[in-house]
Formats: structure tokens, sequence, C-alpha cells
């Protein structure tokens, strides 16, 4: 068996199991559907971002004299500077689902977000009492995932021991759940508001702030330095060439490290102010749909029948950065020909590169996942972005084009032979 051979049964008997039950395990379930379900948010959010950002003082006077600056960062406040307070409320719902207590899904949406605004400070602002907003946003995502997990465990917990108002059962079922969960609320409330008092006697501010000192700034500081995100970048596409989806399989990692980051870079953005992080989670915006869209037009020109017809199919999904038809119909997935410009994310480096050194603006929003390429760029760092991914679409082309040379020599072969399968 060659060396090659025995990486790929290893990668696909051993780490591949492992991978899938990480996936599959019902908190990292949760998570996944969690940040899906608010993208409306992010995406509302992020658009209201641009619109309050655009620096041509004409534009400017018009919405400042009109009110709609007024409007557009009251929806930036309630969308991406209370995220913090979506993601726990997500939790409180999916988790629930995950933890065969879904009759209670609706309730826990309500608990996790009581039990999240426990633990965030509110002060007096000239006589008025207020939340703080510092951690209901990017600093509290990662408060708001502890919070859905022990939420949900100390409700399912109290339900399997019968420890709530039982109704009679010609009540309404909705009232029924209802009255259930007071009981399991009351207690929620009671331990986060003792996590809340033990927090500031230790000297923090908040609770949320505990789990943000201790663990989510170490894990965001991780995801700043270039080796760490020389890794969260390759990672995905290691795990795709063998035939493990790297999306999912690293959608527990990459948004709980990156999002925050991006988050910072756009309320930073919305006040005017410069923008702290260098890549976020809105860069892979900006890295996006390129390679996609290389591997079609390679494969547009290329003298295969097949590969031809593939590249026809798979024109519109790879601008809107869909890569399953070409990781499986290429493939990509096993195939030692397309190895080398698959894992190495040449992207990564050179648009770490272009921005240390200030040619390339940080960007200024989140990523959202199904933005067509340009789209996608203007919304994370305005033209500058629409340039960029054209300079990284022809960088990828002049990369892959040796490498997938070699692998349509070998196609060419086939079909001379009669054969057109892999």
């Amino acid at each position: 068996m060659s060396l090659f051979d025995k990486i790929s049964d290893f990668m696909q008997n051993k780490l591949n199991p492992v991978f899938g039950k990480f996936a599959a395990l019902p908190f990292i379930q949760a998570m996944n559907h969690s940040f899906m379900s608010y993208l409306p948010l992010v995406m509302v959010g992020g658009l209201a971002t641009l619109g309050i950002s655009i620096s041509w003082q004409p534009y400017l006077n018009f919405i400042n004299s009109t009110g709609i600056a007024a409007i557009l960062t009251l929806i930036y406040n309630i969308t991406l500077n209370l995220m913090g307070l979506w993601t726990a409320a997500a939790i409180g719902y999916y988790y629930s689902n995950q933890k065969g207590i879904r009759r209670y899904a609706i309730v826990n949406i309500f608990v996790c977000a009581m039990a999240f605004l426990i633990l965030t400070p509110y002060k007096v602002y000239d006589g008025v009492t207020a939340f703080d907003i510092t951690y209901l946003g990017a600093r509290g995502i990662i408060g708001a995932m502890f919070v859905g997990y022990i939420v949900i465990h100390v409700y399912k917990f109290c339900i399997d021991k019968n420890i709530y108002i039982k109704m009679p059962e010609d009540v309404p079922p909705f009232l029924q759940d209802t009255f259930s969960g007071i009981i399991p609320a009351g207690f929620i409330g009671i331990l986060f508001g003792i996590l809340e008092v033990l927090a500031e006697k230790a000297g923090f501010s908040c609770a949320i702030e505990v789990v943000y000192t201790l663990l989510a700034k170490p894990l965001m500081n991780l995801g700043t330095t270039f080796w760490g995100l020389f890794i969260l970048f390759a990672l995905p596409s290691i795990l795709w060439f063998f035939g493990i989806h790297g999306g999912s399989a690293t959608q527990a990692i990459i948004p709980p490290l990156l999002m925050p980051l991006a988050i910072e870079n756009a309320t930073a953005w919305a006040a005017g102010q410069p923008l702290p992080h260098d890549i976020t989670m809105g860069t892979m915006a900006l890295m996006s749909g390129g390679g996609l869209v290389c591997w079609t037009i390679l494969m547009l020109r290329s003298k295969s029948p097949r590969l031809q017809a593939l590249g026809k199919m798979t024109t519109i999904t790879s601008l809107f950065g869909l890569s399953e038809p070409i990781n499986f119909g290429l493939p990509l997935v096993l195939n030692p020909y397309l190895m080398i410009p698959q894992v190495v994310p040449v992207y990564f480096v050179l648009t770490w590169i272009v921005t240390k050194i200030g040619i390339l603006p940080p960007a200024h929003s989140l990523y959202v996942w199904g933005v067509p390429m340009f789209v996608s760029g203007f919304l994370a760092a305005g033209v500058a972005g629409v340039i960029w991914q054209l300079i990284l679409t022809v960088v990828d082309y002049f990369w892959f084009l040796p490498f997938f040379k070699a692998y349509e020599k070998t196609v060419l072969e086939e079909e001379a032979n009669g054969n057109s399968e892999y």
C-alpha cells in the first residue's frame, strides 16, 4: 500500500468517524442551526452598517437630514449589537429539540434569554437604568453558548424528575407547557442570579465577562495569529479532500472564534473608528468563491467533454459558493492530482499579507454564506473587496492550472479508452 493510500485509509477509517461523531453531538448540532437561524439578522445588520458607513459627504448629509442615519443605526444596534442575546435564544430553541424536550422549545427561547440577561450588567446612566451593551453583542457569543448549555440541562432535569406544575389534561397543551416551565425557570433564574453575584464579588463587571476573559478571549487571540488562522482556513479543505464535509466539521470551531471579531469590526466601522482586527469571519467573503469559479473556468476550457459538461453545470453554483458539485463531480475528493492546490490556502496567505501591509482594508461586515461573488466582496470591504476577489481569481487560476492539466490528461486518456469514470 502506498503512502497516499495509507493516509487516505487513516482519514477515512479513523478520523472520519471522529469528526462525524463530533458534528453529530446534540450541542454542536444546536449551535450550527442557531448560527444559520439568525442569518437574516446578520444580513440586515450588515446592510445597515454599510448604509451608515459610506463616506460620501452629499450622501451623509442626505441620510442625516432625513433621519435615515438614525434608523440604520437603530437597526444595526438591534441586530449585530445584540448577537449574544440572539445566540442564547436560538440555542434555547434548537438545543431543546436536540435533547428531546421539543414541546418546551418555545418556552426555552425566553428562559435562555432571561438567563443571559441576568448575567449581563445593567447600570444607571443619568438616572436611567439600562443594560450595558458591551456583552450583549460579539463579546457575549461564547457566554451565550455557555448559558444555553446549562439552561437546557437544568430544564430537562426538572422535566425528567417531574419537578414542574402539572395541569389537568383538559387544559390546552400550550398552557400546560407554559405553566410547567414556571418552576424550572425559577430554578434557572436563582442559579444564574447566584453566578452573577459571585462574579461581581470576584471583581468582574458580570458573569459574561468571566467567560469572555477566561475562555473567549484566549480562543479569539489564537484565531488572530498567522499559523492559527492558517490552520483554521486550511482545515475545511483538508477534510473535504478526504471526503469529510469540511464546512459541517468545522462549523463549531470557526464561527465562534472569528464571528465575534467580525462583529467588533462592524461596530468600529459603524462608529467611524479604526477596525481592530485584520482577519475575521468577514474576511471569508473576500477569499470565497474565486477558487470555485476558477475550477469552473478550467473545466469550461477543457478538451474533455465530461469536464466541459460539469463546468456548465457548476457555473451558477460556483458564483454562490456551493462547493459540493465540484468537490464530488470534478472531483476534488481523494483526487491526488488536485490535492496541493486544494489544501494549501494560498488565498489566505495573500490576503493576510496585503491586509497587514495596508493595501487591502480589513472586512467591516460579517460573512454571509450564499451571497454571490463580488456582491460579497463589496459588502465586506467596498470596491477594494471586489477588486481583491478579482485578483485572487486570477492568482488561483494560474495556481490551479498546472495541476488541472495533469489531471485533465488522465481524464482524456480514460475517455479515449472508453472509460470516462475517474
